[in-house]
Formats: C-alpha cells, structure tokens, sequence
C-alpha cells in the first residue's frame, strides 16, 4: 500500500498506469472541474465545488496489461486505454473561451452577411461588394482584439468593449449604407444583441450546444421568412 500528498503546479493531469493483477487507487484534491474521459473510469467518484475523490479498482483481465514488459513492447500495448487519472480542466479559461467564440466565428459572420443581403432586397438598396468586405473583416477582427484585450482585461470586460466597438463600428457604417440614421442606429443594436447572445453560448458549459442549435434555427426559419416574402412580393403577389 502506498500513500502520499502531492503539491502539484503547472500539471495538466496526473496518470497511473496499472500493471498489477489487482490495482486500487484512491485520488482526492481540492480541483472543482476534474476529467476522467480518458482511460479507464472511476469506480466511484464524486465531485463538488470545493474539490473531487475518485477510486478506482482494476483488474488485469479489464487491461490486458502484463505484470512485466519491455521498452519494446511498449508500441503493441494500448497504454492510453489502459490508463487511470485525471485531467486537472479549466472550464473557465481565457483562451478556451476565445475557442468557443472562434467555433461560432464563421457561422456568426456569415448570418451577419446574409443579414444585410436581406436588408438590402427589402429596402432595395445597391449595397457594393466592398461594403460586405468591409463588414465581413470588421467581423472577424472582433475575434482578434477580444483575444488581444482578454489577456489583460479579463474576458467579460474585454468581450464588453470589444463588441461595443464593433457594434458601434458597423453601426455608424450602416448609416450611409441603408440610407437612414434610424436604420444605421438599429443594425448597430440587432449587431449588438447578437454578440449578447454569442456571449451566453460561450458562457453556457452545460447547454452551449443547445442553445447554438436553437439560436442558429430560429435565425434560418426567420430568413426563410422574410426570402419568401421577398419572392412573394416580386412576384406581384400580396
């Protein structure tokens, strides 16, 4: 039987491997967001706010593993399959929340895109190709200075004033391009309250897939919509 107390810094995750017959190993620390998706899970686990324990009993019939093997053998074993641990996570961390936003980045841009194609069949307004350039780079670069800020700022206050950038940023575009202040002001508020409901998708660990889903099908069933009714009313119908 073997015991001890680790002070760990700057480890990621912490492994067993267990080439024993029988193999009992018992974890427990003070990290609030452990993973045991790789390997072989815990027998018992629980996991709380101020901390985890997990225990694990394996047998060698459960890993295939032999008591004794050489550094040759080493490529025919599954060591990772094999293995028993934790993965110290960081649902909370800067750059994972810059990841999430990134995985919504391509689909956000292009439904602000076909956003102003819409606008510009309903109000029937020659918007040049430049324009969409210049709104689609102006919607990326978010993504880089949300990056950029977050490492000083802390995320939420750099999400804050980046898409309050933006927003005002295509906003005050807008306003020579839908020929109208009030139309300008409202595209700067619609872009906003996207970036707000972006927000909630990043900071959402539980239903982030969930309400990404939700979000993206009420905006394609809205665009379906108003591309009816534009074909609709091209057609002379009423």
């Amino acid at each position: 039987r073997l015991s001890g107390q680790f002070a760990l810094a700057g480890v990621q995750s912490l492994h067993a491997l267990p080439s024993a017959s029988e193999f009992s190993v018992e974890m427990r620390g003070d990290w609030p967001d452990p993973g045991f998706a790789s390997g072989l899970l815990p027998r018992q686990r629980e996991v709380t706010a101020v901390g985890f324990s997990a225990q694990w009993q394996v047998f060698d019939f459960n890993t295939g593993m032999p008591a004794q093997f050489n550094e040759y053998e080493i490529d025919r074993l599954d060591l990772a399959r094999s293995q028993i641990g934790i993965v110290l996570q960081q649902p909370g961390e800067i750059y994972q929340r810059n990841e999430r936003a990134w995985k919504y980045g391509t689909l956000f841009v292009a439904l602000t895109l076909a956003a102003f194609f819409l606008i510009e069949l309903l109000l029937r307004r020659n918007l040049w190709a430049l324009d969409y350039a210049l709104i689609g780079v102006s919607q990326v670069c978010f993504y880089l200075l949300l990056l950029a800020l977050s490492e000083h700022l802390g995320f939420a206050l750099a999400y804050a004033v980046a898409a309050t950038v933006f927003a005002g940023m295509v906003g005050a575009f807008s306003i020579a391009l839908l020929g109208s202040r009030q139309r300008g002001l409202a595209a700067g508020v619609v872009l906003g309250g996207g970036y707000g409901a972006l927000y909630l998708l990043i900071g959402s660990e539980s239903y982030a897939l969930l309400l990404g889903a939700l979000l993206i099908t009420a905006l394609i069933a809205t665009a379906m919509a108003v591309a009816n009714r534009l074909r609709l009313r091209a057609e002379g119908c009423p």
